[in-house]
């Protein structure tokens, strides 16, 4: 539990853009025909490697995107969420990924309740978001939406992400009972400040 709670924690206080296309499109260093761009370094795996049944025989690895202020010398990385443990891992780091989690009633967060009335994380529908994939699209299957993309990356750090969302609609609810006066931003923005 404590290597997930450290997952958990970095992802709140880091993200490394990864380099880019120009045209914005992720680099792909394992399907290129062409020369390697600078940014790509990727890892070929031994034929005799666990993957190569499943056809891969090279793992992606692609450079860090350079700070807009990176000048000549040792490249310096750019984080895209605030340096502080803020909860922007639950709730996101812009204002945008904020709004897209909130029922905006009650100061609550959306959640997906299932048939035996179970709170789970939203699904995303995001075919671009590293998670999903086509074939479980066709089946109706999703991974959980969340303030940070990585969400998904195992379950247990899912679980994690699911454990502070219900913690904040719960913490929500009681405000809401305590202050019936409250209006929805205050109780959203109260709740976040005790997570």
């Amino acid at each position: 539990m404590l290597a997930v709670w450290g997952q958990f924690l970095d992802h709140d206080v880091t993200a490394t853009a990864l380099s880019q296309k120009q045209n914005g499109e992720s680099i792909s260093c394992c399907n290129s025909n062409d020369t390697l761009p600078s940014e790509c370094f990727p890892v070929y795996l031994d034929i005799n490697d666990y993957f190569q049944k499943f056809n891969i025989s090279c793992m992606e690895f692609v450079r860090s995107a350079p700070a807009p202020t990176c000048c000549l010398g040792p490249r310096e990385q750019m984080n895209q969420v605030t340096a502080f443990i803020d909860g922007s891992v639950v709730y996101g780091a812009d204002e945008n990924t904020v709004k897209s989690l909130r029922t905006m009633e009650k100061g609550l967060l959306k959640m997906f309740i299932t048939s035996d009335n179970r709170s789970l994380l939203p699904a995303s529908y995001d075919m671009t978001d590293g998670c999903n994939r086509e074939e479980q699209k066709n089946k109706g299957r999703y991974c959980f939406l969340s303030g940070d993309k990585r969400a998904n990356e195992n379950l247990h750090l899912t679980s994690m992400h699911l454990i502070w969302a219900r913690q904040h609609n719960l913490i929500a609810k009681n405000l809401a009972q305590l202050n019936p006066h409250w209006n929805d931003e205050t109780i959203f923005q109260e709740s976040r400040r005790i997570l």
